[in-house]
């Protein structure tokens, strides 16, 4: 399988997560993926534009409200498994 083939089938997966279709994909752990990745991508922009006036006060307020962003999703997704398996054990 090239490269291009294995872009293509994870573009198609991606889409298919996003649909009603069945997808290799877990679109709640892919949503809290992407939100950490958005985090960390966010935090390296920030470091590379404000290394030189950087301090402890302003990286705290800059990242806090992402890392609670990033923590719902993930808390989210945790909660909602939870509660499918009690569901589960309930109709038992």
């Amino acid at each position: 399988m090239t490269i291009i083939e294995r872009v293509k089938w994870l573009i198609r997966e991606l889409v298919k997560m996003m649909s009603d279709k069945a997808s290799f994909f877990s679109q709640k752990r892919t949503q809290g993926w992407m939100a950490f990745l958005m985090f960390y991508a966010g935090q390296g922009v920030f470091f590379v534009t404000h290394v030189k006036e950087m301090d402890v006060y302003t990286l705290t307020v800059w990242s806090s409200p992402l890392l609670l962003v990033a923590g719902y999703a993930v808390k989210q997704t945790q909660d909602e498994k939870f509660r499918k398996r009690s569901n589960n054990t309930n109709e038992s």
